[in-house]
Formats: structure tokens, sequence, C-alpha cells
């Protein structure tokens, strides 16, 4: 079936995944200057050059909601879009705390903060959705944190002996399954985005430390779009 998607009067074809827009996140507020440590509260690993980063405000943390969700940030100097990796715990509601090199496109390093507004976007990622698994996991316990997602993640599921579990989410963007086992691989996850797009994968390995391609990505989001399936435009 052809699906056409209608967005801001372009008309663009279904070659391309366009999805869903997840619920609007914006703010605005005080951005200050950081650099990421090693252990983020984000439980994700960051390239010393990735440096398109940030830290949230503990007042949107939202039990780690918005992890690796993309922010695109506007101040006195212009814009940049930004990954949450980390939790800020002394920023105010609506304050993000940027690395350096993120905060000198929105303003002067040197004023060392900018007020600015900021809204969700989607992230400009490279490659399939990612699921670590995390090194303190054993066959009864198996911590999962995702990664490397173009929308924010909504939740996790496992395939248990029950059917289709839900995961509960800590404060360090961990989804935990336990409270059986020993769990073995093949294990399928489900992996739902902020979109409602959901993603399904059998783990066919459970190592402490291993990372799962879930072998797709979530589709873009295009605002104020309207899908029409199976209507095709004449090529006149």
């Amino acid at each position: 079936m052809i699906r056409t998607v209608l967005a801001g009067g372009l008309l663009a074809m279904a070659g391309a995944a366009f999805g869903a827009c997840p619920p609007v996140f914006q703010s605005s507020g005080n951005a200050t200057l950081y650099t990421p440590g090693t252990l983020l509260a984000c439980s994700v690993p960051v390239d010393p050059l990735d440096t398109m980063v940030t830290a949230l405000a503990g007042a949107q943390w939202d039990g780690s909601a918005h992890c690796g969700e993309c922010l695109e940030v506007t101040g006195p100097l212009g814009t940049v879009t930004v990954r949450v990796v980390d939790r800020c715990i002394g920023c105010s509601a609506g304050g993000l705390d940027m690395h350096p090199d993120a905060f000198a496109q929105i303003a002067p390093v040197a004023s060392g903060s900018a007020a600015v507004t900021w809204r969700r976007v989607d992230c400009p990622v490279d490659g399939n959705v990612l699921v670590r698994i995390r090194e303190s996991a054993n066959p009864y316990y198996l911590p999962f944190t995702p990664d490397q997602h173009r929308q924010a993640i909504a939740g996790i599921a496992a395939m248990t002996g029950s059917g289709w579990e839900d995961l509960p989410r800590a404060e360090d963007n961990t989804f935990v399954l336990t409270g059986g086992g020993p769990y073995e691989p093949p294990l399928p996850l489900r992996v739902v985005s902020t979109s409602g797009e959901v993603i399904e994968q059998a783990a066919t390995s459970l190592a402490a430390g291993s990372v799962l391609d879930l072998g797709r990505q979530f589709s873009a989001c295009i605002e104020d779009a309207i899908f029409i399936d199976g209507f095709e435009p004449s090529a006149g």
C-alpha cells in the first residue's frame, strides 16, 4: 500500500519512514556550561567527540523519561540541537547544563549563562536503536538501557513465560527484568517510543556488557502531517 504524507504544503512518498510525533515537550530557562564526566545519569556512554549534549533540569527529569531525547535550543546567538545525557541537580526548572561546544552556538562562552527556549525534536541519529545490557546483569537480573534512538523511549517489555512483561524504569534510565529466571536467550524485547511506535527484536545474548542492535530506527516525526493510505498522486 502506498502511503502519502502531506505536511507543510509538501508531498512526500512512502519510501521514507515517517511517523507520528511524540507529545510536545518544551520550556524556557537559563542555560549554563558543564563538561560531562563518565558517570552520567542516563547511563549511556558518550563519545568525547560528541559534544552536542546537555543535562536536563531535575524539574523536567520525570524519572529519566527524557534520556536520549534531543532538544532544539535557541539563545542570543542562534539555535543548536543537543541530546539529553545527564541530570542537572542545580538547575532551576527549564534550565540546561550544556557542553561548552554546544553552548558556544547559542551564546558567548565567556558569559557563562544565557536565557534560552527549547523544544523536543527528532535526534539526527545514524544507525539502529540499541539496547545495552548493563555490567551488573546476571541470569536472574537483567538491566537494559536504550541508546541511539531518534525519539525518547516510553517503555521496554520482555516476553516471559506469562507473556509480555512491562519493565519498571529506574531513575538512571535502566529497565529491569527480575523476579523470575534464570533468563536465557533468545529473549524477545519490545521497545516503544514516545510516539507509540514499536520495535521488537530478540536478544540473542544476555551477557553483561553486550549490546543488542534492534535492526531499525524509529520513524521520523512530521509535525501536522496528514497520512492518506492508498492514495497515489497523479504524475501530472
